[in-house]
């Protein structure tokens, strides 16, 4: 690109680019040129883009008093919505229409008409029944318009055209534009017929292409691209790069990703923010995508009413929340309590009164702290919040017949709310990032929008102003501003006009350019006319060509590259683009080994901090479990206190039937008290109990289950008697007569140092004295599990121990999972012989094996619960299985381990 123009740019001269990006861009550049001519000042140059100029070119030509007032995009919107979910109401054949979906096609099909400047008069012509449907919309509009003194942005270059306009420049630079509109060049005519001297600029030709690669796919594409763009910058660290990704906005995450780990790869992401990169992304992201915005949502939305589980847990877990203090005090410990419960109910959503009422609950038994009553007051505060404004909302009602509030209104209940709860765009509210500050900056201004919408509706109620506001944050896109950089990765438009000393692009198959979509409205021959470039595939093919030709011209070297398959369709092979020769496209082997000049060595850290005390340390007996079958899931679990987020189901799950069947075992076995009552009922007697236990459950909801699990269990009473009496009939074949003891037994006991509290299931007292411990299981369970050298599951083991030491005079006679599944009832014991099956040489196998194991318990338990202590996380997952359902793969990165690493 020609650099004189830059530097005779002055107070009387104006530049006109595609995109605001482009415009810092060449005022970034225009500033080096001036120090290296060696200016000290010089006057900023005005660069602006199209609609910022005819706003400026509007409010400077405006007649003295005139009260028009120029629409934002969004106040656009909120008039093209209203107008036509008006006319969805008043017309029957509109009923179903997707009223944001046409919003969007009806503004576009507006903004064509005055860009290209279409006459209505030509879409008169047309029949078809939405055409005559869209000048309706249009005269709508129009007459709202006109009647509120409102204009379009659409309209102002029509407005511009027949007024003699005062102009405070005499030169103007089209820069890098390739796609001018007719009222683009109308306007620029206007302007050369004032005297104003009109100059196209563009990217200089003659850029060298160095390769055109291949890769096998997206991925290897992109890795290798960015790795390149590190050796070019190793090479000349003074050279500016640009790397083009063409749908850079659906695979940013994925660049994101990629860049990090080419570029820093000993770098934490936090490291990177912190310390700046070597690249930075010219693309922004949708404010509701980013995590501050996403918990100000959530919060706003459970204000609202009850919200989902998963997404309640994410609030209270999300740093850009304070301590949940109302009394200024340490609410900490209360906040993990709050997330304990979380972690325990069985329902789908939840409201802040019953979040209050079974925090009191867990409470209630429990010795009272600073951190609790600190917790109780906050809710009742936010309690109190949302019954103020409850109550502000019954009262406009009552007067006008729709509780609403003024947006303004809106918007301060939203900030008081959210700053209850502590919530900054910012980790650390009191020291922010200048990106935490950029976003905060940019939240508030996205609240400023909102407002200027009180000037087409005054009020609106809570779903609406939700709806806004959620638009609002899809629309506004946030791209905070960052030093310069040498290399910027940006989509194909952003990239344009920028000068670099090498550009890599990628992504250029078969598929692209992609067809450019057709308008809703305007019918392709009357936009052909009128010599629109998307009319045709023939004129929108050429249009690309120009658009990669002027991409290609502002570097001086340029690699092509495009991958043969894509991530969604791996087994279709693809070519190159038609924008380019079939030939000269060479394979490229990507090596993914990371570029780097810096020697790593390699060090493996399974070694946790040893525990001073047990105190915050929360999971009891599943401590021993995690432990066993992986020593880092432990770690993950009750030392860094992980969780994964998991949606509950709808209807009931596994652990709904599951716990249906203990409680009915509980229940009936508490009435029924042994296996010679048991003989003594004849079949309808049995019957008639088990129907008699299945009602209560089901009639007093027993087990507070949400509303729609209760009704399905009405649904489940059948399959219910037939699972029971099929196990009462294997309850009678045990051999050794018992009495059962308990039910549900709790208790606590320690371990090594470890505390962990019990719930047994149910104790067998036999006719000697002795005892066994059952384990109810409705899944696929054995016995093995409870054996080796490695316990996979050491739950029944841990009870053994736990009776035994209360019971010291009374020897334990064994253990057994009571598998209670439909067709599959069966016992899986590790016990003495003839205890639960008819002696056989199999039982007493298992009789050897029984005490064989259970001589060795306590040993191994005492091992476990010294290897969690001292803080022992290695990844040593007993088998695969252990993996599959584990939640922390992603961080343990259990799969970079494969091949060895399970003990068989």
């Amino acid at each position: 690109m020609d650099k004189d123009w830059l530097l005779s740019l002055n107070p009387k001269s104006l530049a006109v680019v595609p995109t605001n990006s482009l415009a810092n861009h060449v005022t970034e550049r225009h500033a080096a040129m001036q120090l290296e001519c060696g200016n000290a000042v010089w006057h900023s140059p005005n660069v602006v883009v199209w609609s910022t100029l005819l706003k400026e070119l509007w409010l400077s030509n405006q007649p003295t008093g005139s009260a028009s007032q120029i629409l934002s995009s969004a106040q656009s919107d909120l008039l093209w919505t209203k107008i036509i979910e008006g006319s969805a109401r008043d017309d029957q054949d509109l009923m179903l229409l997707n009223v944001p979906q046409t919003v969007r096609a009806v503004r576009a099909s507006w903004q064509k008409l005055h860009d290209w400047c279409i006459e209505e008069a030509t879409l008169e012509t047309e029949f078809a029944v939405d055409h005559q449907q869209l000048l309706l919309w249009f005269n709508a509009y129009r007459e709202v318009l006109s009647n509120r003194k409102f204009i379009d942005p659409a309209q102002l270059s029509s407005l511009l055209f027949d007024r003699q306009l005062t102009l405070d420049f005499d030169q103007l630079y089209w820069v890098s534009y390739d796609l001018v509109t007719q009222a683009q060049q109308r306007l620029s005519e206007l302007f050369e017929q004032q005297g104003v001297k009109v100059t196209e600029v563009r990217p200089d030709a003659g850029a060298a292409c160095i390769a055109k690669n291949v890769f096998d796919n997206e991925r290897s594409e992109l890795a290798a691209v960015l790795q390149s763009a590190r050796k070019q910058l190793e090479i000349a660290p003074k050279q500016n790069i640009a790397v083009v990704i063409p749908d850079l906005q659906h695979k940013y995450r994925q660049v994101q990703d990629l860049a990090r780990d080419v570029f820093y790869p000993d770098w934490s992401p936090l490291m990177v923010r912190q310390q700046g990169a070597a690249y930075r992304f010219s693309l922004g992201q949708p404010l509701i995508d980013l995590a501050p915005i996403t918990t100000a949502l959530s919060l706003i939305e459970f204000f609202r009413g009850p919200i989902k589980v998963t997404d309640l847990k994410r609030v209270f877990r999300s740093h850009y929340l304070g301590d949940l203090s109302a009394a200024g005090g340490d609410s900490g410990r209360g906040k993990f309590e709050l997330l304990e419960i979380l972690a325990e109910l069985r329902v789908h959503r939840l409201s802040l009164a019953k979040l209050k009422e079974v925090y009191e609950q867990y409470l209630n038994g429990i010795e009272e702290s600073p951190a609790r009553q600190d917790m109780l007051s906050f809710l009742e505060q936010a309690l109190a919040l949302q019954d103020q404004i409850q109550q502000q909302l019954n009262d406009t009602k009552e007067a006008n017949g729709f509780a609403s509030l003024s947006f303004a209104e809106w918007l301060a209940v939203f900030e008081e709310w959210l700053a209850l709860w502590g919530w900054s765009t910012a980790v650390d509210a009191d020291q922010p990032s200048s990106h935490e500050y950029q976003l905060q900056q940019r939240w508030n201004s996205v609240k400023e929008e909102l407002i200027g919408l009180s000037l087409l509706q005054k009020t609106a109620g809570f779903a609406r102003i939700i709806d806004l506001l959620k638009k609002q944050l899809r629309d506004a896109v946030f791209l905070p501003k960052a030093s310069s950089t040498p290399i910027i990765i940006s989509g194909t438009l952003e990239a344009i006009g920028r000068d670099v000393d090498t550009m890599f692009v990628t992504g250029m198959h078969e598929d692209f350019p992609k067809p450019a979509p057709l308008d809703a409205f305007i019918p392709n021959r009357i936009l052909a006319k009128h010599h629109h470039p998307h009319a045709s595939v023939e004129q929108d093919l050429e249009y690309q060509k120009e658009v990669i030709d002027n991409l290609l011209a502002c570097s001086s070297k340029y690699q092509l590259s495009y991958a043969k398959t894509s991530d969604k369709a791996a087994d279709i092979e693809r070519s190159a683009s038609p924008l380019f020769d079939k030939e000269d496209w060479q394979s490229y082997e990507f090596n993914p080994s990371v570029i780097s000049n810096t020697c790593l060595e390699s060090y493996q850290d399974v070694t946790g901090p040893a525990l001073d005390q047990m105190e915050n340390v929360r999971g009891g007996a599943k401590i021993f479990e995690n432990q066993s079958n992986c020593a880092f899931r432990a770690f993950a679990s009750h030392r860094l206190g992980l969780r994964l987020e998991q949606e509950n189901e709808f209807g009931l799950d596994a652990l709904d039937r599951g716990n249906i069947v203990h409680y009915l075992l509980e229940t009936l076995w508490g009435e029924i008290k042994s296996q010679e009552n048991l003989a003594r009922l004849s079949e309808e007697q049995l019957n008639a109990l088990i129907d008699q236990h299945i009602e209560r459950a089901c009639s007093e909801n027993v087990l507070k289950l949400a509303e729609e699990k209760q009704r399905l269990l009405l649904h489940e009473t059948n399959r219910l008697r037939s699972l029971l009496k099929e196990w009462m009939q294997l309850e009678l074949k045990r051999p050794t007569p018992f009495k059962v003891l308990a039910r549900e037994l709790k208790g606590q006991s320690v371990l090594a140092g470890v505390p962990y509290r019990y719930v047994i299931d149910r104790v067998d007292e036999l006719e000697d004295g002795r005892h066994v411990v059952i384990d109810y299981k409705t899944g696929e369970v054995d016995r093995k599990d409870c054996s080796g050298e490695r316990i996979k599951s050491p739950q029944l083991p841990l009870y053994a121990l736990s009776i035994s030491d209360l019971n010291s005079k009374q020897s334990l006679a064994g253990i057994s999972f009571a598998k209670v599944k439909r067709w599959k009832c069966d016992y899986q014991e590790l016990a003495d012989d003839g205890i639960f099956r008819l002696s056989s040489w199999h039982t007493k196998a298992r009789a050897e094996q029984w005490n064989q194991e259970s001589a060795r318990w306590h040993e191994q338990f005492e091992s476990l619960a010294r290897a969690f202590c001292d803080g022992d996380a290695q990844v040593n997952p007993i088998d695969q299985n252990t993996c599959k359902y584990c939640e922390f793969d992603a961080l343990c990165r259990v799969e970079q381990l494969r091949g060895g690493c399970y003990d068989e």
